[in-house]
């Protein structure tokens, strides 16, 4: 595996978890060091267990692929969206 491989979520194509934590652990380390500010913002989708379970579970993966890609064009450049 290569190293995006790695770092990406197969199903949505955003960073996964490992490489949110780097970011994370990037910008604390900048934060101490320059005195720069950043934010965070979690999304969680409502009822997202039911529709699983009443769509089925292809459904839902479309519908986690359509959330990644609305959040990733919202975002900018250097904002960085995970699963």
């Amino acid at each position: 595996m290569s190293f995006a491989e790695v770092r990406t979520d197969p199903l949505t194509g955003l960073n996964n978890r490992s490489a949110m934590e780097e970011s994370l652990k990037t910008m604390f380390a900048m934060k101490e060091r320059y005195n720069t500010e950043f934010s965070v913002a979690l999304v969680d989708i409502d009822q997202f267990k039911r529709l699983n379970d009443e769509q089925g579970h292809l459904f839902g993966d479309e519908v986690l692929q359509q959330v990644a890609d609305a959040l990733d064009k919202s975002v900018r450049e250097t904002d960085s969206v995970a699963r």
